[in-house]
This record gives C-alpha cells, sequence and structure tokens, in this order.
C-alpha cells in the first residue's frame, strides 16, 4: 500500500512525504516513491498522516454481561478516531485465565485495533484483598489498576509485584470517605446546583501518598487522570524527584469544565469530575511545560438508558473515543496553544515508550505501520446527548491502519 502526497506528522516535525507500508510495517519514507504494479494508492494530498493513538484509558463500562459487544463498540469507535491501541482499564473486571483467555480471542476475531486488558490489583475492584497478579501478568495483562484510597499495604504491595513483572501500576486519586455523596467537582456550580461535590484535596492528598510509597518501592507509577490546578502544580515537583512517575490527563479535562452540567445535564457528569476553567488552563500549561505526558480519551461508553436519568442517578461517563483527536484538533491546535507534534508525542509516543512499545509512537522506517490519516478540512459529529454537542469540531479521520491494513475509512 501507497500513501501519496501525505504530510508525515509525528513528535519530531512535519514533513511532506510518500509512505509505503509492507509487511506489517513502514517500508520506505521517500518525497517521491513510484507505485509497484498493482499497488493500492491512497491520495494524503492535503492530510496529514499520524502514529495510531495508544489510548490508555478507555473503558467498556461498569458491570457489562456482554464482553464481545462492548469490545466491538469500543473497537469501532477507536478506529473511527484514529486508535490502534487501546487499554481497557478494569471497571468491569476481566481477571481470570478463562476470562483474558476469552478476551484476547474476541479481541483477535474483531481484527480491529489492538486491545490490551489493564487488571484490577484486586478482587473485583474491592481494596482489601490483592490479585494474583504473577498469574494475570504471565496470562495476557499489561498493567495493573488501583485506587489510591485501598488498603495501604495492598497499594504497596500491588507496586512490588508490578515493579517485579516490569508493569506499570495505573492509579486514580481520590478518598472515597472525602468524597462521599460527592456528584460533580466542589464548586460554585456545584453550589448553585445544590449538588455534593468532589473536593480536590481528595485528589492531592492522595496523590502525595501514592507518590511517595512509589518512590521507596521504586515500582513504575502512571496517576490516572489528573483534573486539578492544584494536582499538577504537585506533579511538577513530583517529576523532578521521582523519574519514575507519570501523569495522564483526560480529553474531557482539557475540552471541558463543570459548567457543562448546568441544567443538571447528566451527559457531563464524568469521573474523575469536570472541574473549574483555571483548573482546565493549568492542565493545559502543563502539557506545553511537560509536566503531563499522557493524553487519554477518558472513553466510558454511554446510552440514555445509563444516562437520561436524575442527575443524581445517572451513570459517571463521557464517550469520545470516536472523535478524541479532531476534540484535541480544535481545542489545543487550531487555537495555537500546542502544536500537532506535541499532540502526537502524548498521545502516541509517549504511551508507547511508557508501556515499552517497540517500534511504535513515530512514522519511522522499519516501525509498525499502526498510522492514520487526518483532514483538518473536514468536520466530526457527535451524537445529540454528548457535552461536545454544542463545540464545532474541526477535522475528522478519513483512515486508520493496523500493521499495515487498512481498518477504517470515511
Amino acid at each position: 500500500m501507497l500513501i501519496k502526497n501525505t504530510t508525515i506528522c509525528d513528535k519530531r516535525g512535519q514533513k511532506r512525504s510518500d509512505v509505503r507500508l509492507e509487511d506489517g510495517r513502514i517500508k520506505k519514507i521517500s518525497s517521491m516513491i513510484e507505485p509497484k504494479k498493482n499497488e493500492r494508492i491512497i491520495d494524503g494530498e492535503g492530510l496529514f498522516l499520524l502514529p495510531g493513538i495508544i489510548d490508555i484509558g478507555a473503558s467498556i463500562g461498569e458491570g457489562v454481561s456482554d464482553i464481545y459487544k462492548a469490545l466491538k463498540k469500543v473497537s469501532t469507535d477507536a478506529v473511527k478516531g484514529g486508535a490502534t491501541t487501546v487499554l481497557i482499564q478494569p471497571d468491569t473486571p476481566i481477571n481470570t485465565e478463562i476470562g483474558l483467555d476469552y478476551f484476547f480471542s474476541k479481541s483477535k476475531e474483531l481484527s480491529l485495533c489492538s486491545l490490551s486488558p489493564v487488571a484490577s490489583a484486586t478482587e473485583n475492584n474491592a481494596l482489601e484483598k490483592l490479585n494474583n497478579l504473577a498469574i494475570i501478568f504471565k496470562n495476557g495483562a499489561i498493567g495493573a489498576y488501583i485506587r489510591s484510597d485501598a488498603n495501604s499495604n495492598i497499594l504497596k504491595r500491588s507496586m512490588e509485584y508490578t515493579k517485579m513483572y516490569s508493569k506499570p501500576l495505573f492509579v486514580t486519586c481520590a478518598n472515597s470517605h472525602l468524597d462521599k455523596g460527592a456528584l460533580i467537582h466542589d464548586g460554585a456550580v456545584s453550589f448553585r446546583l445544590g449538588l455534593g461535590g468532589f473536593s480536590v484535596v481528595s485528589e492531592t492528598s492522595e496523590m502525595a501518598k501514592v507518590v511517595d510509597i512509589a518512590s521507596f518501592v521504586g515500582s513504575k507509577l502512571l496517576v490516572s487522570g489528573v483534573s486539578s490546578e492544584k494536582a499538577v502544580s504537585n506533579a511538577a515537583v513530583y517529576k523532578k524527584n521521582y523519574p519514575n512517575i507519570f501523569f495522564d490527563v483526560s480529553v474531557h479535562h482539557l475540552c471541558l469544565t463543570d459548567e457543562a452540567c448546568v441544567g443538571y445535564n447528566s451527559y457531563a457528569k464524568n469521573y474523575p469530575p469536570l472541574r473549574e476553567e483555571r483548573d482546565q488552563k493549568a492542565l493545559v500549561d502543563a502539557i506545553k511545560n511537560s509536566v503531563i505526558d499522557v493524553i487519554s480519551s477518558g472513553h466510558i461508553p454511554v446510552s440514555r438508558l445509563t444516562k437520561d436519568l436524575s442527575f443524581e442517578d445517572a451513570a459517571f461517563g463521557i464517550e469520545s473515543l470516536g472523535v478524541m483527536f479532531s476534540i484535541l484538533y480544535t481545542r489545543l491546535v487550531q487555537s495555537g496553544e500546542v502544536s500537532m507534534e506535541r499532540v502526537s508525542e502524548l498521545t502516541s509516543f509517549n504511551p508507547s515508550a511508557i508501556l515499552g512499545f517497540e517500534n511504535k509512537g513515530l512514522i519511522k522506517e522499519g516501525y509498525d505501520a499502526d498510522l492514520f490519516l487526518f483532514d483538518p478540512s473536514k468536520h466530526s459529529e457527535v451524537g445529540e446527548f454528548s457535552p461536545y454537542k454544542n463545540i464545532a469540531l474541526t477535522g475528522a479521520v478519513t483512515h486508520t491502519f493496523k500493521a499495515g491494513e487498512l481498518i477504517y475509512e470515511l
């Protein structure tokens, strides 16, 4: 397959080139490549060719019974948005040998993006009993997840196991006792709506604890869903003293604020909660200053059945995988705040490096042909019930390639 007249964009910069994909790899990059006989040609004129997104923050939802159907939906959304590798966080834990075998067989059957399960470090996502992480890792889990307010001994042992097996530990920093009854960010909007709020101190106090334990153990820690100005301020200090800690922010927290919840809009109910404009600005600045290492989708599948309820009863979560890059392009690149190269670095190169992937995250000869073409002249549409519905999203993914095969075309 030959992609002609495109503009390559990765963390190293932009370059107009032709690109040949062969045997699952990027075979050749040159200003002019002559087509072979019967070779499929895709015209990339006016399009950007980027490394496939490696999303570390997606979920199939909580309490899912039909795993195959959920994986199919996530995979379909992912390739529409340019994601070629997606880590599935354990909102619905897939922790047994049989469960992992089923997960991988169905993922292979779908033949879309690569799906990798993140195991729950504790049994059934409870916080008191450690899972058999040795068996889980040997059966293919790419890492483990735990809440920061788990039993501290369980937290420490989770870090020890992930270090032993050279796996990352994903941690959400929050204190359920401080957040009891919370529904949205604790601020002016929650006050106006009369809703209980998630406090910033719940995030920052827990973050201090997990960083301290991780620095003692020496494990690789990925703090997921950083959401507040105070948290990123603290993160900048932690990174100076502990090089093996990484911070992730979801696309939602870069592009939305708690004002989206006004009118009791349950489609903007999210966890971690959408916060205030100053927090959003601090997160964008943290991307510029290299405090944030990864941008993830924060994708949680939703439906009218789970969302079209009272705010108190509605489920947490916002979908984004299918339009993730368009949201980032509109909010960060088109506004002039962050370069497209930097966005590619945080959505592809950095996740690849943190996860220990080889030959991913750059457009380079010999690297995996996991790529997508993006057209900045098009527009992306979201559903009627998305909190992004009133944002004009610029740009759309037109083609997604996995191992050199075209798996999505607009």
